[in-house]
């Protein structure tokens, strides 16, 4: 053997609940020193082959998580390969292995399909490897187990459905888990009994009928896909479609397929109706929806969330914060795809910002912040925890999709950031840049800064060294003193966790003078101990600490006193 894959076995969490409006629902879906070390190989491609496409055709049903069929992968070799290695579930047997058509010796241990090339094939072959396989795999990873058959507790409606996010797609087909390795297109055939429908990704190109009993249904893409993006839904569904009216493009299909009983539609119409002026808001702001040649579209499932299954998203349920957030997955997390699981940032940090982006967008800046505070206030339950996943936890999938890290601070370092710039406009051109940079390929967190400071012609290391790498939050005390001209500010700050003792961060500073006009000053500390003076003429008769808590922190207090004695350090912004 020259080369072989390498990969590894995590998960993906379902969604949760917080005591607000059900509409409004968050989503479910070190410092500088230490970056290089703690970085895992996930992303580190020593397989020998790249992949082109795959093509699933496979009998399964909405009774069971058995499956039956074949799974075609073409792939180019990319190094002298004597041996394809493909990961599969030891639960399935292996009943077959064509290369090229030929018939090619295989092993199947463990979870590792190992295809025996011979001669050895040299660098730049195009080969296309069939594997034949089936059977029922004994999954008893609960949630995180790639294939799934269950019952709708409320529709009562039996649904087989595939999750394979972070590295589960091996629970159901034979796959390379690679996350830098998109295959270029992607078909997937799923053979079924009549009566019920296979919602996939893409395109549904044909549906045929093999039989009185059995029916084909034909999915294609041929867009750049991630392996864990794959995905079908099998049961009984009804669909419910509409196009979305762009201007300057064509109009956008949407593809909804619903449990087929009664009233279900209606539940949900109103919800699923907002999705049209959603989507125009993020390509406004994030670009033309990367997928557009294809369609957009939801395939409910029974489980509690949703995930971002490229082109059509599984859904446990339709609210809105829940449609936003899988919808902004299409751009990031699915156009750009997390270069390693320690940066899923790239993916659910960018989604849950989504969701204030569209209810800001919606309904306005005071409903986004209502909602947002939900999402502080979990946040700060815990002392320490950084947005980047340390090497240490990156088989946990507890620690991946931690609602509090990953996605709550996630999304959070991101309204910090849009603080920092305090442009809009420069804001969303960074992500527009940064998501045309990576399009159709993978991104890491030091990727998006690098196109920050790009773009800005700023070095933003200081805000990734602390609110990306950084451990925990930074906790404020605040004394301030107004004499003559000068308004006198003594910001302390220490860390919440010992790991990370200081955050620098721009703090906003309201005003209210005598009368009643209020005045903001921005200042930017740069020390945890330090002392802003303000020219400032009339009376302060008091002084709000970031009242918009645009920053993520506790305040232990802010009063008016003597800060005289204490030496300043810088002026205001």
């Amino acid at each position: 053997m020259i080369k072989k894959i390498a990969w590894l076995t995590l998960g993906l969490v379902p969604g949760f609940l917080f005591a607000q409006n059900p509409h409004f629902t968050p989503a479910t879906c070190y410092h500088t020193q230490s970056k290089t070390a703690l970085r895992a190989e996930a992303s580190e491609d020593d397989s020998g082959y790249d992949v082109k496409w795959y093509f699933l055709d496979l009998a399964a049903d909405n009774r069971s998580t058995t499956l039956a069929g074949s799974v075609t992968i073409l792939v180019e070799t990319t190094t002298a390969v004597d041996e394809l290695s493909f990961a599969l579930h030891s639960g399935y047997t292996v009943s077959r292995v064509e290369v090229e058509g030929n018939e090619t010796a295989f092993t199947h241990s463990g979870d590792e399909v190992q295809v025996l090339l011979a001669p050895t094939q040299a660098a730049g072959t195009l080969l296309e490897c069939t594997i034949y396989y089936g059977g029922t795999p004994n999954l008893n990873n609960g949630f995180f187990q790639g294939i799934t058959k269950a019952t709708s507790g409320r529709w009562g409606v039996d649904i087989t459905y595939t999750l394979s996010e972070p590295n589960n797609a091996y629970h159901w087909f034979p796959v390379k888990q690679v996350l830098s390795d998109k295959a270029d297109s992607v078909r997937i055939h799923i053979n079924t009994l009549k009566g019920l429908q296979v919602a996939s990704n893409g395109l549904l190109e044909k549906v045929d009928t093999l039989d009185a009993d059995h029916v084909q249904y034909q999915w294609v893409s041929h867009y750049p896909t991630a392996y864990y993006l794959l995905a079908f839904t099998v049961g009984p569904f009804q669909e419910y479609n509409f196009n979305v009216e762009r201007p300057n493009a064509d109009p956008l299909f949407v593809q909804n397929y619903l449990y087929d009983v009664p009233g279900i539609v209606t539940e949900f119409k109103d919800e699923l109706d907002q999705l049209p002026a959603m989507l125009l808001d993020f390509e406004e702001k994030f670009g033309a929806y990367p997928f557009a040649d294809e369609k957009y579209g939801h395939m409910m499932a029974p489980f509690s969330g949703g995930m971002e299954h490229q082109t059509m998203s599984s859904m446990g349920y339709f609210n809105f914060t829940l449609i936003a957030h899988e919808l902004g997955h299409q751009w990031f997390g699915d156009y750009v795809t997390c270069g390693t699981w320690q940066d899923i940032w790239i993916n659910e940090g960018f989604a849950r910002y989504s969701e204030y982006l569209a209810l800001e967008h919606a309904y306005g800046r005071g409903t986004a912040e209502d909602w947002r505070a939900d999402i502080v206030a979990s946040v700060l339950e815990g002392s320490t925890g950084s947005v980047y996943i340390p090497e240490t936890s990156v088989t946990s999938e507890d620690r991946i999709f931690s609602h509090r890290l990953t996605y709550n601070k996630g999304g959070s370092l991101l309204h910090i950031l849009r603080h920092e710039l305090n442009d809009d406009e420069l804001f969303f051109t960074v992500i527009r840049t940064y998501l045309e940079a990576h399009q159709n390929g993978t991104a890491l967190g030091d990727d998006f800064a690098s196109i920050l400071a790009d773009v800005t012609g700023k070095d933003y290391d200081w805000f990734f060294d602390a609110w990306y790498y950084g451990e925990g939050h930074p906790v404020y005390s605040v004394r301030w003193e107004h004499t003559a001209d000068t308004l006198y500010v003594k910001v302390e700050q220490t860390g919440s966790s010992t790991l990370s003792p200081f955050f620098p961060a721009t703090l906003p500073l309201e005003l209210t003078l005598e009368g009643g006009e209020t005045v903001t000053h921005r200042v930017f500390q740069t020390e945890a101990v330090q002392q802003f003076d303000i020219p400032l003429t009339g009376t302060v008769t008091g002084l709000a600490f970031d009242p918009e808590n645009w920053v993520l922190k506790q305040v232990t207090s802010v009063r008016q006193g003597s800060v005289l004695g204490i030496k300043p350090q810088l002026r205001p912004q």
